[in-house]
């Protein structure tokens, strides 16, 4: 599968991890009955290699350096390897390796160098990010 899925949060969890874990998109459509905003459960039935989560709108305080996903009664381990940040009309990116190396890079400043941070995870901040990414990797414990 050469594909990824690009999700696009609008509820209010702190984590992703708890948006994945109850996984609906509220739809425009209300019920006719009650008057309530319909949604949509989603579940996965093929795994995408890469999660895209569009963040620029949330205000998450962290973010999951691992999250689970149930796909035909198998949980599979995603791992956070970038955050996108947006300020002041400009991208910037984490990158983070499988080795728990983390990358930092401004195009802009530093062409195609790369900086490197730091071995922590916590060093990567979500003021201005507007993407995380995650990639499957089954060998998570």
């Amino acid at each position: 599968m050469s594909n990824c899925l690009i999700i696009i949060l609008n509820g209010e969890d702190e984590t992703l991890q708890a948006c994945m874990d109850d996984f609906a998109v509220q739809l425009s459509l209300k019920c006719s009955t009650c008057g309530a905003h319909l949604s949509r459960n989603i579940t996965f039935i093929q795994m995408p290699p890469v999660l895209a989560f569009d963040i620029g709108n949330r205000a998450l305080l962290s973010l999951d350096p691992v999250i689970w996903i149930t796909c035909a009664g198998d949980h599979m381990c995603y791992t956070l390897r970038g955050v996108i940040y947006f300020k002041d009309d400009h991208f910037t990116e984490h990158i983070i390796t499988s080795t728990g190396m983390v990358w930092f890079h401004n195009g802009m400043f530093m062409g195609w160098s790369l900086l490197y941070k730091s071995q922590e995870l916590g060093s990567i901040t979500t003021d201005h990010a507007s993407m995380a990414l995650y990639t499957l990797y089954p060998p998570c414990s």
